[in-house]
């Protein structure tokens, strides 16, 4: 997270960065879950 590190830390930013990735994540789980179990 830059936002820490330069000091302009924007919660509602970060949150949605944090959204974004988790949803990434989520995908890129259900991907394996299909490729594995279907």
């Amino acid at each position: 997270m830059y936002g820490f590190k330069w000091g302009n830390y924007h919660p509602p930013m970060a949150l949605e960065n944090i959204k974004n990735l988790f949803l990434k994540v989520v995908r890129s789980l259900l991907k394996l879950l299909k490729y594995f179990f279907f």
